[in-house]
Formats: C-alpha cells, sequence, structure tokens
C-alpha cells in the first residue's frame, strides 16, 4: 500500500538520521512491507543499533524464515560481539547444527556464517559452522586450542573416516596427555574411550625419562580387561560355531549325540 511504499522509498534516510525510531516503527506499523525493499538499508545501521535492528530481524524471521534474513541475524549478533549477542548467536548455530545433525536443510548460509565469525574471532560458532561443514580436523583443532577437551572428543568420534579419526585421536591423546603431566592413567583412559589408539601410538607423548615401572598398576588393569574381552569373544565365538553345527547336523549325527548326551 502507499504507506509501505514511502517506506521503503525513504528508509535508507530515515535509518541514517533516527535509525532507532524508523526500526521501533518497523516493528509497530510495518510488519507486512517486503523485506527485500529494505534489507539493505536495514544493513547498513550503525553497530551502536544493530541489536536493535536484529531484534526486528528476529521478528520477521518468524513470518518469513529464509537464509538472508538469517545471515543477517548472524551478521549483527557477530559484529557486535556483547557478550549476550555472542551467547545468542551460539545458541542459533546449536539449533543449526542440531537440524545438520539431522540431516535436515539448514537455514543459513554455512560459508557467509563462516567468514562473518573468523572476522568477528568467535571460536565456539565457529566450531558448530565448521561441524555443519563436516570439517572435523576443525572442529578439534579449535576445541583443542581453547583446552574444551570432551568438546574435542565429540567431534573425533564423528568422524567416518577411520584414517582421519585416528589422526584426531592421537592430537586429543597428545593435548590431554601434556595437560595431565604425563600420568599414564590419562593415557590408558583415552586409549578405551578411542576404540582407535594403541598404547604404541600414545608412547611417544610422553617423557622419555619415564619408566616402564611407571605403567605397571595401569598396564595391569588395562591387560585385565583386555583378557576379559577375548575371554568374552572366545565364549561367544564358541556357541556361535555350536549353534551353527547343530544347525547342519544330519538326521545321523543327531542320534549320536543324544545318546551320548543320555550316557552322560
Amino acid at each position: 500500500d502507499f504507506k509501505n511504499s514511502i517506506m521503503a522509498k525513504y528508509i535508507s534516510i530515515f535509518i541514517k538520521h533516527e535509525a532507532e525510531f524508523t526500526i521501533s516503527s518497523l516493528h509497530r506499523h510495518y510488519k507486512d512491507i517486503s523485506t527485500d525493499a529494505i534489507i539493505s538499508s536495514i544493513i547498513s545501521v550503525e553497530t551502536k543499533d544493530r541489536l536493535l535492528a536484529d531484534e526486528y530481524i528476529q521478528s520477521i524471521i518468524k513470518l518469513n524464515n529464509s537464509k538472508l534474513l538469517s545471515n543477517l541475524h548472524i551478521f549483527f549478533l557477530a559484529e557486535s560481539r556483547s557478550p549476550k549477542a555472542v551467547e545468542e548467536l551460539n545458541a542459533f548455530l546449536e539449533r543449526q547444527e542440531a537440524l545438520h545433525r539431522a540431516k535436515q536443510p539448514t537455514d543459513i548460509d554455512k560459508d557467509f556464517a563462516l567468514d562473518v565469525c573468523k572476522r568477528a574471532g568467535l571460536a565456539n560458532a565457529l566450531v558448530k559452522i565448521y561441524s555443519m561443514l563436516d570439517f572435523y580436523d576443525e572442529c578439534v583443532r579449535l576445541s583443542l586450542e581453547n583446552k574444551k577437551y570432551e568438546e574435542a572428543k565429540k567431534y573425533a568420534k564423528m568422524s567416518t573416516d577411520e584414517v582421519l579419526k585416528k589422526k584426531l585421536w592421537m592430537q586429543i591423546a597428545k593435548a590431554i596427555i601434556q595437560e595431565g603431566r604425563g600420568n599414564p592413567k590419562v593415557g590408558f583412559e583415552i586409549i578405551n574411550e578411542s576404540k582407535i589408539l594403541t598404547l604404541s601410538d600414545i608412547l611417544q607423548f610422553f617423557s622419555p625419562k619415564m619408566e616402564l615401572s611407571a605403567f605397571k598398576k595401569e598396564l595391569i588393569a588395562f591387560l585385565q580387561n583386555y583378557g576379559v574381552k577375548i575371554n568374552d569373544l572366545k565364549q561367544q565365538i564358541t556357541a556361535v560355531s555350536y549353534t551353527h553345527l547343530r544347525a547342519h547336523e544330519t538326521r545321523h549325527d543327531l542320534v549320536c549325540r543324544l545318546l551320548l548326551e543320555k550316557k552322560k
């Protein structure tokens, strides 16, 4: 209508001179205005008014969920860099990451979000975006740089490439063992959790001066646990083999077996 066309025509002037009043007016009186007509002017708001502009963007995202609006939402939050804005950005990206994990389309342009968050130096946001791009090596790198070891493990487990997965776990093992000042217990915990590393893989991360006796307690416990697993596996193989034989025995075999069991 006429009101919307006037606002669309002069919004760049209104934003430049009275950004707060203009954005508040958009909130209250112009909810049905075409976003394409005003988006370029909203992008140009000064830094101090960006969070206010983002509130308006969020209100219209609910009515018109487009990648353009979601990208603008990310831009305003990242450029603001206030603790509240960063927290809100991380929460928004977590929801997008959950969509990606569920193999559903996300609402953002990942490359644009990556570029914006790189310029703003937002490591936590970058981890989530790299995850959506399936760049797990970058997720682990940034997580380790910020000493977020559990987060690093989470992304290492997501990799379906066995060569890359082992490489990531090696990086995690090195960081954690060095952080734990070479505690042998930490090393064996990583071996068990990774399900891909061996003792020979991680020995290089311990001090060359450390004697083998330092590993004695943990090594015994590790081997005992390994022995239990081997025995369980043997029992499973025996049970499967016996069941397999029973399934293929002839009538003659059946009679002989029953006679032998009766004698016992």
